[in-house]
Protein backbone atom coordinates (compact mmCIF):
# COMPACT_ATOMS: atom_id res chain seq x y z
CA UNK A 1 0.00 0.00 0.00
CA UNK A 2 0.66 3.20 -0.35
CA UNK A 3 -0.19 6.95 0.55
CA UNK A 4 -2.29 6.76 -2.63
CA UNK A 5 -4.71 4.54 -1.33
CA UNK A 6 -5.55 7.47 1.47
CA UNK A 7 -8.06 9.98 1.32
CA UNK A 8 -6.96 13.76 1.54
CA UNK A 9 -8.52 14.04 4.80
CA UNK A 10 -6.25 11.07 6.25
CA UNK A 11 -3.03 12.55 4.51
CA UNK A 12 -4.10 15.90 6.43
CA UNK A 13 -4.47 13.80 9.74
CA UNK A 14 -0.96 12.09 8.97
CA UNK A 15 0.94 15.30 8.37
CA UNK A 16 -0.79 17.03 11.14
CA UNK A 17 0.50 14.08 13.69
CA UNK A 18 4.01 13.91 12.40
CA UNK A 19 4.12 17.90 12.65
CA UNK A 20 4.27 18.49 9.19
CA UNK A 21 2.41 21.80 7.79
CA UNK A 22 0.60 21.90 4.66
CA UNK A 23 -1.92 24.74 3.51
CA UNK A 24 -5.22 24.44 3.81
CA UNK A 25 -5.75 24.45 0.26
CA UNK A 26 -3.74 21.58 -1.59
CA UNK A 27 -4.04 18.69 -4.20
CA UNK A 28 -3.59 15.07 -2.93
CA UNK A 29 -0.43 14.38 -4.56
CA UNK A 30 0.69 17.95 -3.57
CA UNK A 31 0.68 16.61 -0.12
CA UNK A 32 2.00 13.18 -0.81
CA UNK A 33 5.36 15.09 -1.93
CA UNK A 34 5.56 17.22 1.01
CA UNK A 35 5.48 14.01 3.53
CA UNK A 36 7.61 12.35 1.23
CA UNK A 37 10.31 15.73 0.99
CA UNK A 38 9.87 15.83 5.44
CA UNK A 39 10.76 12.37 5.00
CA UNK A 40 6.92 10.92 6.22
CA UNK A 41 7.27 7.78 4.13
CA UNK A 42 4.42 5.63 3.87
CA UNK A 43 6.36 2.69 5.77
CA UNK A 44 7.19 5.30 8.51
CA UNK A 45 3.50 6.05 8.86
CA UNK A 46 2.33 2.38 8.87
CA UNK A 47 4.59 1.19 11.59
CA UNK A 48 3.81 4.17 13.70
CA UNK A 49 0.24 3.51 13.14
CA UNK A 50 0.55 -0.26 14.26
CA UNK A 51 2.17 0.32 17.49
CA UNK A 52 -0.17 2.92 18.03
CA UNK A 53 -3.17 0.18 17.62
CA UNK A 54 -1.65 -2.41 19.62
CA UNK A 55 -0.72 0.03 22.44
CA UNK A 56 -4.58 1.23 22.43
CA UNK A 57 -5.38 -2.65 22.20
CA UNK A 58 -3.38 -3.21 25.03
CA UNK A 59 -4.40 -0.64 27.02
CA UNK A 60 -8.17 -1.92 26.70
CA UNK A 61 -7.22 -5.45 27.71
CA UNK A 62 -6.03 -3.86 30.47
CA UNK A 63 -8.95 -2.05 31.54
CA UNK A 64 -9.92 -2.44 34.84
CA UNK A 65 -13.79 -4.86 35.21
CA UNK A 66 -16.19 -2.36 37.02
CA UNK A 67 -19.66 -3.76 37.80
CA UNK A 68 -22.74 -1.53 37.47
CA UNK A 69 -24.30 -1.39 40.30
CA UNK A 70 -27.90 0.12 40.95
CA UNK A 71 -27.85 3.74 42.91
CA UNK A 72 -31.83 3.24 43.69
CA UNK A 73 -34.39 0.27 42.93
CA UNK A 74 -36.15 1.68 39.98
CA UNK A 75 -33.24 1.80 38.08
CA UNK A 76 -33.00 -2.07 39.13
CA UNK A 77 -36.06 -3.13 38.37
CA UNK A 78 -35.90 -2.04 34.40
CA UNK A 79 -33.34 -4.98 34.25
CA UNK A 80 -35.45 -7.67 35.91
CA UNK A 81 -33.89 -10.13 33.42
CA UNK A 82 -30.96 -11.57 33.06
CA UNK A 83 -30.91 -11.90 37.59
CA UNK A 84 -29.02 -14.64 39.00
CA UNK A 85 -28.75 -15.90 42.46
CA UNK A 86 -26.22 -15.62 44.43
CA UNK A 87 -24.72 -16.93 47.67
CA UNK A 88 -22.42 -15.99 50.25
CA UNK A 89 -20.48 -18.54 52.12
CA UNK A 90 -18.12 -16.37 53.95
CA UNK A 91 -18.63 -16.54 57.82
CA UNK A 92 -18.96 -12.91 57.71
CA UNK A 93 -22.10 -12.14 59.84
CA UNK A 94 -22.61 -9.31 57.06
CA UNK A 95 -20.83 -8.40 54.07
CA UNK A 96 -21.61 -5.74 51.40
CA UNK A 97 -20.35 -5.46 47.91
CA UNK A 98 -21.52 -2.61 46.32
CA UNK A 99 -25.32 -2.04 46.87
CA UNK A 100 -25.36 -5.35 47.82
CA UNK A 101 -26.03 -6.59 51.87
CA UNK A 102 -25.33 -10.50 52.33
CA UNK A 103 -25.67 -11.53 56.17
CA UNK A 104 -25.90 -15.00 57.58
CA UNK A 105 -29.54 -14.79 57.96
CA UNK A 106 -29.71 -13.93 54.46
CA UNK A 107 -26.87 -15.46 52.66
CA UNK A 108 -29.16 -15.15 48.82
CA UNK A 109 -29.21 -12.24 46.86
CA UNK A 110 -30.80 -12.20 44.09
CA UNK A 111 -28.90 -9.70 41.22
CA UNK A 112 -27.63 -9.07 37.44
CA UNK A 113 -25.31 -11.15 35.75
CA UNK A 114 -22.55 -8.77 35.19
CA UNK A 115 -22.86 -8.03 39.15
CA UNK A 116 -22.83 -11.09 39.78
CA UNK A 117 -19.53 -11.76 37.81
CA UNK A 118 -17.99 -8.61 38.81
CA UNK A 119 -18.60 -10.31 42.60
CA UNK A 120 -17.11 -13.68 42.08
CA UNK A 121 -13.95 -12.24 39.95
CA UNK A 122 -13.48 -9.93 42.62
CA UNK A 123 -14.34 -11.23 45.71
CA UNK A 124 -14.38 -14.69 47.16
CA UNK A 125 -16.68 -17.19 49.36
CA UNK A 126 -19.50 -16.54 46.83
CA UNK A 127 -21.33 -18.90 44.17
CA UNK A 128 -24.46 -19.13 42.47
CA UNK A 129 -27.19 -20.57 43.72
CA UNK A 130 -30.41 -22.18 42.62
CA UNK A 131 -34.36 -21.11 43.04
CA UNK A 132 -34.80 -24.36 44.49
CA UNK A 133 -32.22 -24.21 47.50
CA UNK A 134 -32.95 -20.48 47.77
CA UNK A 135 -36.66 -21.87 48.56
CA UNK A 136 -36.13 -24.80 51.03
CA UNK A 137 -33.66 -22.30 52.75
CA UNK A 138 -37.09 -19.62 53.33
CA UNK A 139 -39.45 -22.40 54.01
Amino acid sequence: MSFDSLTLIDLKKIAEEFGVDSPVKITKKALIEILNEEGVTYEIYSHFDKIEKDTNELEKENEPVQANFYLNQSAAQQVEQNKVLVKMERKNASYMVGRYNFTQEHPYVAMPVWDAQYIFDSETGFRLANPGEVQQYYS
